[in-house]
């Protein structure tokens, strides 16, 4: 696996996905990054078994693949880069992060062990248009919000975990994928 793509744009979708990613000590597996390089895109997912987030942005993938990688330790390496064009490669269970004189080694984790996230015929697609959902959040409050919207408890709290996820960048769409069950 190889790719290049800008600080800006890798960092952004990292953080995007920070929120599932735990420390639990029996499964270091769910404190990574499950990272797919594929045609022309990246595609980055993370999860605690309960929520799981994926995100997808545009990159140079050179060669496909996919890896595995601690979350917190790759997100803080790729903070402290200088701005600029990154190259990373999966050279003997190493991720290569490379970005003009500066170079860093992780160690991976083995991709097989990442929990496989089924694509439900279930799940739906949310898009919420942010200054829509800001507005109806400042006129109402959340115990208002339960009552315009029929969710139940879990629901609701899946629903203000993507919007605190979300909060940094009301500009954007989001667009925001959970299962109901």
């Amino acid at each position: 696996m190889k790719f290049k793509i800008k600080k800006e744009i890798i960092l952004e979708s990292l953080q995007k996905i920070l929120g599932p990613t735990t420390s639990k000590q029996n499964f270091p597996i769910l404190s990574s990054v499950f990272l797919q390089a594929e045609e022309g895109k990246l595609r980055f997912t993370t999860t605690d078994l309960d929520t799981t987030i994926i995100n997808t942005c545009q990159a140079e993938v050179i060669e496909k693949g996919n890896v595995a990688i601690p979350m917190r330790r790759f997100l803080s390496i790729i903070k402290e880069l200088p701005s600029g064009e990154i190259t990373i490669e999966l050279t003997k269970g190493n991720l290569l992060i490379k970005c003009e004189k500066v170079e860093f080694k992780i160690t991976t984790l083995d991709a097989t062990e990442f929990p496989k996230i089924e694509e439900s015929k279930k799940a739906s697609l949310i898009k919420i248009n942010p200054e829509t959902l800001e507005e109806m959040m400042h006129e109402y409050n959340i115990k208002n919000i339960r009552s315009l919207i029929e969710f139940n408890d879990e629901e609701l709290q899946a629903i203000i975990n993507i919007i605190k996820l979300f909060s940094l960048s009301w500009k954007n769409i989001c667009h925001c994928w959970w299962l109901l069950y």
